[in-house]
């Protein structure tokens, strides 16, 4: 019998107060969350968290249905919905990265999910002690996704780190046509095994890693990644090389159509004042098995200048301007060039700050879509808000409007806002026809708690102490 939403929820209420008393001696931050969306129902969540230790009870009831989660994680155990990071994420698709993307800080393994929705992976990660391996298992919609196992060794400026996975996918997720331009994967289990070096000196590191994917019935192909990086003050740079070979298998069953991928990223500048900051990287795929075709390319540069928060007092002035060209070969050897040209302006007058956007987007050298977006929001002690208003036009075409409106009050360890935004645009056309626009509204309530223990009373002197 299915128990009643009420009950679950009072489930995780009793569930969130034994794991204050557990975690009463670490003073854990308490935080509780209930949101009433018009399109996703009523959510609730109770996260515990004292840094180190974290304890999560999550359960909705909207349009998708209901869902229930419950989650702990310290640094021996992680338990409950689940992400999964690092080397672990990288090997699964190596090139699919650029320079400066963040799952190269990330630490490897599971991490608690704690976001507000509805989640298909579930897992248990268990290390016994600080220095030894961990054991993960993960499952996604009810059933096994991968088993594996991960490891550390640091030693002055050197990590050595390593971690193997047995992955089960689902082949009635595969593309089940009769014909296809890519290797079908046969079926069984893919295995994937990483072994990575990392040499850190004060602000710089350099990092190489070694891939290999393989199955009972797939043959193994071998991947790597070499990377160079500097977060300094002024000056933060970084370039990524990465490859895989041929019927490199991915987790979900399916062969890697990437071949490699080269890219940097640079920025000059403080987090106050000029900066220019630039990019580029290109990613070559494998070519279809149809007879001539070639592989896909796509190339992409930006650049961007601008000045960020200056100004003195409480006035202070952003603006830049930037520019992207991708350039992109499909399989038949055609190249399509688009050019985006980008202009920003902001000013910030204490609490109250105001921004404004305009896009253009041109597809060989013909204009292709134009596109500008108001910002207007103060942010005070008490009092929040925030309204955004975009429009969206594409060349020769109607313009179509979106919005968002945010309001909120904040005190005492609560916060209490509520939302309303379009749902899809609209054109101008369509609101004088129907005289309205679709629109979600959400209202959320949420509190902050410091559990601490009493302080014992210092110790007073006695009389043979005193004169």
């Amino acid at each position: 019998m299915r128990q009643p939403f009420f009950a679950q929820v009072a489930f995780l209420l009793v569930f969130g107060a034994l794991a204050a008393v557990s975690l009463s001696g670490q003073e854990p931050l308490l935080r509780t969350l209930n949101r009433y969306g018009t399109t996703s129902g009523f959510e609730h969540r109770i996260l515990l968290d004292s840094g180190s230790t974290r304890a999560l009870a999550a359960a909705g009831h909207g349009r998708a249905g209901e869902f229930v989660a419950l989650g702990f994680s310290t640094p021996q155990l992680v338990a409950g919905p689940v992400t999964v990071n690092g080397l672990i994420r990288e090997m699964n698709r190596p090139t699919r990265y650029t320079a400066d993307s963040t799952v190269y800080r990330e630490e490897t393994g599971l991490r608690l999910e704690t976001a507000l929705e509805p989640v298909r992976r579930y897992g248990l990660q268990v290390r016994p002690w600080g220095a030894a391996p961990a054991l993960l298992v993960v499952m996604q919609d009810e059933r096994p996704e991968l088993v594996g196992a991960h490891g550390s060794f640091t030693r002055g400026a050197l990590t050595l780190a390593a971690t193997v996975v047995r992955a089960f996918p689902d082949g009635e997720r595969l593309d089940e046509s009769w014909y296809t331009e890519y290797p079908r994967f046969p079926g069984g289990t893919v295995e994937q095994a990483a072994l990575e070096l990392t040499v850190r000196s004060g602000r710089s590191g350099a990092s190489a890693a070694g891939f290999l994917s393989g199955g009972g019935l797939v043959a193994a192909a071998p991947g790597g990644r070499v990377r160079l990086e500097h977060r300094g003050t002024v000056v933060r740079a970084a370039v990524v090389g990465s490859w895989v070979g041929r019927e490199y298998a991915q987790t979900d069953g399916r062969f890697s159509r990437d071949e490699r991928y080269t890219g940097g990223t640079t920025r000059v500048g403080r987090t106050r004042g000029f900066y220019a900051q630039a990019a580029a990287g290109e990613r070559v795929g494998r070519a279809p098995l149809r007879d001539e075709r070639v592989g896909t390319v796509r190339r992409d540069q930006r650049l961007a200048v601008g000045v960020a928060e200056h100004g003195r007092g409480r006035l202070r002035l952003s603006s830049a301007v930037a520019g992207g060209w991708v350039s992109t070969r499909d399989d038949r050897g055609r190249w399509v060039c688009t050019r985006t040209v980008e202009a920003i302006g902001g000013i910030r007058v204490g609490a109250a700050r105001a921004r404004v956007r305009l896009e253009r987007r041109e597809r060989d050298g013909i204009a292709d879509r134009d596109r500008g977006e108001v910002v207007m929001g103060y942010r005070g002690r008490t009092f929040f808000g925030e309204g955004r208003m975009l429009v969206d036009a594409a060349a020769h075409g109607v313009p179509e409007f979106g919005g968002r409106l945010e309001m909120g009050v904040r005190g005492g360890g609560f916060e209490l806002s509520g939302r309303v935004a379009t749902i899809d645009s609209v054109t101008a056309y369509e609101l004088v026809e129907d005289g309205r626009v679709p629109f979600s509204f959400s209202l959320s309530l949420t509190t902050r708690h410091r559990s601490s223990r009493p302080r014992a009373a210092p110790p007073v002197p006695d009389g043979s102490q005193t004169r």
